[in-house]
Parts: C-alpha cells; sequence; structure tokens
C-alpha cells in the first residue's frame, strides 16, 4: 500500500510539474531559436519512427507513368506553392525562415536524376 500511495504522490508531482513547464513557457518552441540538441533528436528518432511506422504498407506508384504528372503539379499547387513558390510565383516571405530551408528539398529531389523514390523517402522529404 506504501508503494502504491509513493507512485501515486510521484506521478502527481511530475504532472504538476510538467503543467508548470508548459504553462508558465519555460521551453521556446518558436522556430527563430534553435532547439536543444537533445530536442533535436527526440523530433528526429520521433518523425523517422513514425514514418517507419505509417509508411508500411504505402505503395510506391509507377513514378515513370506520364499520367501522374498532372495529378503532382496539381497536388503541388494545393500544398506545396505557398512555401515553395513555383516559376513565375514568389514564396511567401514567411518561408524564407523555414529550418531546414525552402531549397533543401528540391536540391535532393532533383539529385536523384529520375531514379524511382521509395516511399519513406518521400516522406521524409515531405517532413523537412
Amino acid at each position: 500500500m506504501k508503494v502504491l500511495v509513493t507512485i501515486i504522490v510521484f506521478l502527481a508531482v511530475a504532472a504538476g510539474a510538467g503543467a508548470v513547464f508548459v504553462w508558465f513557457g519555460f521551453f521556446n518552441i518558436s522556430a527563430r531559436v534553435p532547439h536543444w540538441d537533445i530536442t533535436l533528436e527526440t523530433i528526429e528518432v520521433l518523425r523517422d519512427r513514425s514514418i517507419i511506422v505509417n509508411s508500411r504498407d504505402v505503395k510506391t506508384p509507377p513514378l515513370a507513368d506520364p499520367a501522374l504528372v498532372p495529378k503532382g503539379a496539381a497536388l503541388y499547387q494545393e500544398t506545396c506553392r505557398q512555401c515553395h513558390g513555383a516559376p513565375g510565383i514568389s514564396a511567401h516571405p514567411f518561408s524564407q525562415g523555414l529550418t531546414p530551408p525552402r531549397q533543401t528539398c528540391f536540391r535532393d529531389l532533383y539529385r536523384t536524376n529520375g531514379e524511382t523514390r521509395n516511399c519513406t523517402g518521400l516522406w521524409k522529404m515531405a517532413s523537412s
């Protein structure tokens, strides 16, 4: 019984400390200040594990299929253009502060020289 009370008290104190940490904003979550190394490491592990687990059932479409080009262009216009820009369309000013810089994923994409990329790589690129 004493052990159970000790565990309950410990959990209550930990929850209270966590609430104080969140409520008073002790952790700077803004993108203007780089994260601590341990925070970056945690985010990277969380991202990588999430990609691995959630992309298991994703099948890579035949990327050489020309019918996918208009679909990809429409998806880019809808979900990417605002931050990354497009030919003749400047990106929003807020995208200049993205980390990593907005051009990074395009350099990585073009580096493949048309090779088929697996879905894990695409998810990683999308989450960068």
